[in-house]
């Protein structure tokens, strides 16, 4: 049930805990059966002290119902005297003890299992639904929002498991304590748990504030990841600019917020605290009164029932508590089952590369994609009615204006889309979900935002195959015109590119990227503005060198500027989603005057 758009606590409750059941199957079953042996040693332990009490206090009358359970072990064992039994009973009470505290090691280890377990899986669900999701659907996603949720969300979550495990193992303690309390005396355990009952729906408006605090915590933690991935990004700029305070004070101010949600939350739960202990004397001093004064209970069993009321108040602080923080905890599971509803699997993203693709010329029929989205990603533009041909084995230049379509173009050729309306073939066969892995086998984009891990050169050539040999990847930078750039280099191909490759100019990062892609050999090239930093004479000598190494390979190549558009075999020109200008002819000054 949703309220305004928001889960209420109860189904988001009930949504984290199906999921949990879901993950923990038998291995879940296993642990509460081991919960449940923990609270009924614990139960058969305390029981264990009546007879014990009685034996020390001396005979008594009431004692004598007792007597009935542990007198035939006496006999059994031949213990008559008083020192005898009592040894019978401590023997047996430490027999129990040992055997709790063997099923509490394994429960222990199999609930911290189960807690690291399902952090685990809720990552791993992250990242296979980014990986399987049309690109499309990706690309209107804040990074901010993915980085926060695979660390800051996910990091709640877990605790959230922590908490739920651990209220589950009191509520058990919980449960079999009030069933041995209502055991010895039902008339003063029923006193006891009325007052405990009004105290806990009088606590419930704090439950509710505890779920917004959490809802806060969540949202402003995004806001300070968000501030500061803007701020890195811009940071040379706002040096440049004198511009850093702006920046500092809104990274300030959602700091200062956070703080008050997170002291504000603090303080709701001392007082939960406070509360607790005080509930718990006045409970303490309740069963006093009523069992000795009123019920004129045997004292070894007041005092067994007062040991269990004392020890119930354990479990229960914890349970009230841990309920309070999985309340503040869950918005955090609330952003993540959001973002997984609205990334919905691409059925080409759960395909092998099994469909064979046949060579030839590739032909958009009347293709359209136009984008769509709302929030936080909304965009125009796309392609409408493109109907075009590019024969193998030829450099095709695509230009145009800013948001023309020609990056939609080659998203659509690279198969990262599939036409919303039209066909694309491929030798005459048309690209259908099945053939896309295999389509996308055969290509390589290297797009105009380009991108290098913060790692070694090696290891961003490598970052597919992390098997290719050495002499590829000299082969692949000689090609892309950066062998002498990396040679110069201090360590090599063992040098750091820096975060997004920002230790090298835009023009070698280029280059770097340029050698990865061939390194796929691939029967398709598509550039997208991705020798924009490459100077023409040095553009000019890579891509000769490419069509020298392979005569085969088809060059798609994306530019604003006029002077590489002039070596191309075929220009295309796009305006407003359509094709301006298609000239249809190999440019005589093209690749083969290279």
């Amino acid at each position: 049930m949703k309220t305004g758009g928001t889960p209420s606590l109860f189904f988001s409750f009930r949504l984290f805990l199906a999921d949990f059941q879901a993950f923990a199957g038998a291995s879940g079953y296993v642990a509460l059966s081991l919960v449940l042996g923990g609270a009924v040693l614990e139960g058969v332990g305390l029981v264990l002290l009546v007879p014990l009490l009685g034996v020390v206090t001396g005979p008594s009358g009431q004692f004598d119902g007792w007597m009935v359970h542990v007198g035939p072990l006496f006999a059994l064992l031949g213990a008559q005297s008083q020192i005898a039994k009592l040894a019978v009973l401590i023997g047996l009470l430490g027999a129990v003890m040992i055997l709790r505290a063997a099923v509490l090691f394994a429960r222990d280890v199999r609930l911290a299992k189960l807690q690291v377990g399902f952090v685990e899986y809720q990552r791993s669900r992250v990242v296979d639904r980014l990986a399987s999701s049309p690109w499309e659907d990706v690309a209107r996603l804040r990074h901010a929002r993915i980085t926060h949720l695979m660390s800051g969300d996910i990091q709640r979550i877990g605790s959230a498991t922590n908490l739920l495990l651990r209220s589950l193992t009191s509520a058990v303690l919980l449960i079999s304590q009030c069933a041995l309390a209502f055991w010895l005396s039902p008339l003063l355990a029923g006193t006891v748990f009325a007052v405990l009952a009004g105290c806990a729906l009088a606590s419930s408006s704090m439950l509710r504030r505890s779920r917004q605090f959490g809802i806060h915590t969540t949202n402003t933690n995004l806001e300070l990841l968000d501030n500061t991935m803007q701020f890195l990004g811009g940071l040379k700029l706002a040096i440049s600019q004198n511009a850093q305070p702006s920046f500092a004070d809104a990274f300030k101010g959602s700091l200062a917020k956070l703080t008050r949600e997170q002291i504000s939350f603090s303080r709701q739960f001392a007082l939960t605290g406070v509360a607790g202990t005080t509930i718990s004397f006045a409970v303490g001093a309740t069963g006093v009164l009523v069992g000795f004064g009123l019920l004129h209970l045997e004292p070894a069993v007041l005092v067994t029932l007062l040991l269990v009321i004392g020890r119930m108040s354990g479990p229960a602080f914890q349970l009230q508590q841990g309920i309070h923080q999985i309340a503040n905890l869950l918005p955090a599971y609330e952003k993540l089952s959001k973002l997984l509803s609205e990334l919905t699997p691409d059925k080409a993203g759960q395909l092998t590369a099994s469909s064979p693709i046949p060579s030839g010329m590739i032909e958009f029929v009347a293709v359209s994609y136009l984008h769509t989205g709302n929030g936080e990603a909304a965009r125009g533009g796309g392609v409408r009615e493109l109907s075009l041909q590019i024969p193998r084995a030829c450099l095709v230049g695509v230009a145009g204006p800013s948001g023309s379509g020609k990056t939609t173009f080659a998203d659509l050729l690279a198969g990262l889309y599939l036409p919303q309306r039209g066909q694309i073939t491929i030798g005459g066969q048309p690209l259908s979900i099945e053939m896309l892995p295999s389509w996308r086998n055969r290509t390589s984009y290297v797009p105009q935002d380009t991108f290098l891990f913060h790692d070694s050169i090696r290891r961003n050539l490598a970052w597919e195959n992390p098997y290719i040999m050495e002499d590829d990847m000299w082969q692949a930078l000689a090609l892309a015109d950066a062998d002498a750039l990396v040679k110069r280099m201090p360590l090599g191909l063992d040098t750091v590119l820096g975060e997004r490759g920002s230790l090298v100019s835009g023009g070698e990062r280029q280059r770097i990227a340029l050698a990865r892609a061939v390194l796929r050999k691939p029967d398709l090239l598509i550039l997208d503005e991705a020798s924009s930093g490459i100077d023409l004479f040095a553009e000019r000598t890579i891509l000769k060198r490419l069509l020298r190494f392979n005569p085969l390979i088809t060059i798609v190549l994306i530019s604003h500027r006029s002077e590489s558009l002039q070596i191309c075999d075929h220009l295309i020109r796009f305006a407003n989603g359509l094709i301006l200008e298609d000239d249809g002819v190999l440019n005589a000054d093209g690749p083969a005057a290279l």
